[in-house]
């Protein structure tokens, strides 16, 4: 089955016990896809913890989308108000084996990857 960054990041959140609300949508004038303020895929809420989601393909797709973000001009005033996770999809393992869809997640303004979303509590 073909899924999307979007699709693969909502199964991974709402299988750990987050809400998922998509912010994304398709302009079909335009013919290209719409975030939220220009930066958010999606919403993840978990209890009071509520996280803005970029979702994209392999790990070299993460510095073009925190370029994009940085040049927003929303960009200061949103991460103070919604913090803003990369989430980074790609087929990865050992070489030999079976590749797997795996997910790095990276939080805007930290430079450390973060393993596990809920060790660090969305923040």
């Amino acid at each position: 089955m073909k899924n999307s960054t979007s699709a693969r990041t909502k199964q991974y959140l709402e299988k750990k016990g987050w809400l998922w609300g998509k912010t994304e949508y398709y302009n079909i004038f335009t013919h290209r896809r719409v975030d939220l303020f220009g930066i958010y895929d999606g919403i993840a809420i978990k209890g009071k913890t509520i996280i803005g989601i970029q979702a994209c393909l392999g790990d070299g797709d993460v510095a073009k989308h925190i370029r994009k973000i940085n040049e927003n001009p929303l960009y200061e005033e949103l991460k103070r108000a919604l913090p803003i996770y990369i989430f980074s999809w790609a087929k990865r393992g050992t070489m030999g084996k079976r590749k797997v869809w795996t997910v790095k997640i990276h939080k805007l303004g930290k430079e450390k990857v973060i393993k596990e979303l809920d060790e660090n509590k969305g923040n």
